[in-house]
């Protein structure tokens, strides 16, 4: 090998650093600018600082072209071996791989970098990985590669460096898989509430929570989250934890069951810790340890009622090729598997890559286990969520954002793709973080669109997070972290406990549901089914219909949930919105009965009359909502339509003896039917009652279509279906002025 250009190249680096000059080399077929701490020989650039140099930037640098990796990002990846490299002050400096952009979207200054350790170490791969980059000003970054703020020496084969689009490095399976959940998880109420404190929590954080009518925490066994190459001492990891498992099973739960709180396990640091990516991805021991500690814990805890689920990793990423079985994926259905040798039923959270990101739905495959709950954080946009946070991006920028388009249907692109996941795979989705720091301007609308998004999706959430940091907490604010102050009101802390108190509202409670019926004869598909609050002091209101009222959770078609299909939420289906309106109305809160009659739709010649509703009649409702008639054969000749009319007649006559009179509205059937209408209609007519019109099926926008794969559930009411049914309804029982116009 001819030696002269590199010699010559590095008499003249030598010359440079006398007079503290960059100069130009070319090397790996780039040109790069070097400070005089950097030489090149061959491929390897070797860059060393002494002790008493080692404050400021030590690095190669080039100009790098990204425009090709806009629409699906990038990924960079280089070797680099470290010598004796010592301890930056700041977690993010020592040894560099840094891209530096002004975003395309909004100009603001991004710091792209793989996190490398310290000390002394082999050659490795180092990596940066961006999977949401959506371009940089001129299509163009600058690579920076060294040594910052640290002494020591490192080293980097650049002809090794490759820029590409982000590859697979993990499992796409399993397309196809609907998510089954018990009916006792199916029928769970949607939860919100918070993230906890790293510390140990106490009566009072508990009180405080109760009060703003959190009813679920995602309880976070943490330490060190910032540090590189943490808990790789696993006697020690394991004594830690055990720590904290014993503080959870003795204090955390305990208090939570008391304060009607379901807690969310969260395993929040991985055995082996992490650079950027997780290390139990690449090396088994930490793999095999991560698996045996969910293991254990699912020993420990299962059949604990006041457990949300087993979240078994925090964030994890995963930006380069794994161990067979040791990709971010298969390690989480390892350790669910393990789980579920142990504990047959408590649910369990999965998370995404590229730190839970809403963008790795894209890829996430569902895994075929009962009881699987897919998590997702949101902090889109970071430029406006982690502003001046950590002190990396300095600039102060409002939500919401015309003139970078940030708004509500820019947080609904942002959620597509789980939204798209949970339609696809029928999956229960839990937000497990969201915020936005304490000076962002406008901090509390984006929590409220968030919020918005999440409850017309059905979502669980908890924000980030109650106690912790100060920049997330609602208890304080401040222009910056250092001029943080308590705050008993602001509007961030108005803006999610208006949302909180969202649960205190009497829900419509689930009672010895009964096991769903599949009918294929029908677009219906029924159970029999009811539910019930308890404060007789209320409105008294008895709905009773079909599957369009209430359905039990029937997981082979696609229906996880327990309230009226299709609608998306359970304060979306037409008995929520009514039973708001009727409460709207009176000033009163409501005490309501419900109950699903398929069964007297399918027999109506037989059904037992008084001992299928007496229960119903006793409870002597002031409101009766009547909606029949979808699963009734069809009525082809005169007798059929006396025998239906004179059953239905004695079905609602029944609640109209004794003296009572409960105001009433009949709804007609959903798909057109006429005879059913001429029928039920003809039975109003005779107890002075209203007949609501319901044929509605054919408008376009009133079906769930697209919503379900199964058919027979996608053709029932959508959101807009419902809100159409509880409208006229409404309008039978107080007339279009008096309806809610919230509903409308």
């Amino acid at each position: 090998m001819n030696l002269k250009p590199y010699m010559s190249l590095c008499i003249l680096a030598q010359v440079c650093a006398a007079v503290g000059a960059e100069i130009m080399a070319e090397a790996g077929g780039r040109e790069w600018r070097l400070s005089p701490e950097c030489r090149i020989d061959g491929s390897v650039l070797t860059v060393t600082v002494p002790k008493d140099k080692a404050n400021g930037m030590h690095a190669a640098k080039t100009t790098v072209d990204l425009e090709p990796f806009e629409t699906g990002g990038f990924e960079a990846t280089i070797c680099v071996r470290g010598r004796d490299v010592s301890v930056p002050p700041q977690p993010h400096n020592g040894v560099k791989v840094m891209f530096h952009y002004r975003d395309k979207s909004d100009g603001a200054d991004q710091w792209l970098g793989a996190k490398i350790p310290t000390g002394s170490f082999d050659w490795r791969v180092a990596s940066v990985w961006n999977e949401e980059f959506s371009g940089a000003e001129g299509g163009k970054a600058e690579l920076s590669i060294g040594l910052q703020d640290s002494s020591g020496e490192v080293s980097f084969d650049l002809s090794t460096l490759r820029i590409s689009a982000p590859r697979s490095y993990w499992p796409v399976t399993n397309l196809d898989h609907v998510a089954v959940y018990t009916p006792d998880v199916a029928a769970r109420p949607r939860l919100r509430g918070v993230m906890s404190p790293a510390r140990d929590m106490n009566e009072d954080d508990f009180k405080t929570l109760k009060a703003w009518g959190a009813t679920l925490l995602r309880y976070q066994m943490v330490r060190d989250w910032h540090g590189v190459n943490t808990n790789q001492d696993l006697d020690e990891f394991d004594r830690w934890l055990n720590s904290k498992l014993d503080n959870f099973d003795k204090v955390v739960l305990p208090m939570a069951e008391r304060n009607g709180m379901k807690v969310v396990l969260d395993l929040h640091v991985p055995p082996g810790g992490r650079t950027a990516d997780m290390n139990m991805f690449y090396e088994e021991k930490y793999a095999n340890h991560f698996i045996e500690t969910w293991r254990h814990i699912a020993r420990r805890f299962k059949g604990r009622k006041g457990l949300y689920g087993y979240d078994l990793i925090n964030e994890p990423r995963q930006s380069r090729p794994a161990k067979s079985g040791m990709d971010y994926w298969s390690l989480q259905r390892r350790a669910a598997e393990a789980v579920r040798s142990e504990d047959p039923h408590t649910p369990i959270v999965i998370e995404s890559n590229c730190w839970d990101s809403p963008s790795a739905f894209t890829y996430l495959s569902p895994i075929k286990l009962t009881n699987v709950i897919y998590q997702v954080h949101i902090y889109a946009p970071m430029n406006f969520t982690h502003q001046r946070v950590l002190n990396t991006r300095k600039w102060t920028v409002g939500y919401p954002n015309a003139e970078k388009g940030w708004n509500a249907a820019y947080m609904r692109d942002v959620m597509k793709p789980v939204r798209e996941f949970q339609l696809k795979h029928n999956a229960r989705i839990y937000v497990g973080e969201f915020s936005a720091v304490a000076w962002a301007p406008g901090a509390e609308k984006y929590i409220e669109d968030c919020i918005a998004l999440f409850e017309e999706y059905g979502w669980d959430w908890s924000y980030h997070a109650f106690r912790e940091w100060k920049g997330w907490s609602v208890e304080h604010e401040g222009p910056d972290a250092e001029h943080l102050v308590p705050s008993a009101d602001n509007p961030r802390k108005r803006a999610l406990l208006n949302a909180l108190q969202r649960g205190t509202e009497r829900p419509l409670k689930i009672v010895s549901p009964s096991d769903a019926e599949l009918n294929d004869s029908t677009a219906m598909n029924a159970t029999e089914a009811s539910a019930a609050t308890g404060d007789k002091g209320g409105v008294r209101i008895v709905f009773i219909g079909n599957s369009i009222t209430l359905h039990n959770p029937h997981p082979a078609i696609g229906w996880t949930n327990m309230w009226g299909m299709a609608a998306s939420a359970e304060d979306k289906d037409y008995v929520h919105l009514v039973t708001k309106g009727i409460e709207i109305n009176t000033g009163r809160k409501a005490d309501v009965r419900v109950k699903n009659l398929a069964a007297f739709e399918r027999n109506y010649r037989t059904w037992d009359v008084a001992s299928g509703v007496k229960e119903l009649v006793d409870f002597d409702p002031e409101y009766l909502i009547v909606a029949l008639g979808e699963n009734v054969s069809n009525l082809d000749g005169d007798d059929d339509r006396e025998a239906y009319r004179a059953a239905f007649g004695k079905l609602v006559g029944a609640f109209f003896k004794e003296g009572r009179r409960p105001k009433t509205a009949i709804r007609g059937v959903f798909w057109p039917n006429a005879a059913k209408d001429a029928e039920m209609a003809r039975v109003a007519d005779g107890l002075g009652i209203p007949f609501v019109k319901a044929d509605i099926a054919e408008t376009p926008g009133m079906k769930a279509t697209g919503l379900f794969w199964h058919n027979g559930v996608a053709n029932h009411p959508g959101d807009a279906g419902m809100a159409e049914i509880a409208n006229r309804v409404l309008d039978a029982l107080f007339g279009r002025a008096r309806s809610p116009t919230t509903l409308k």
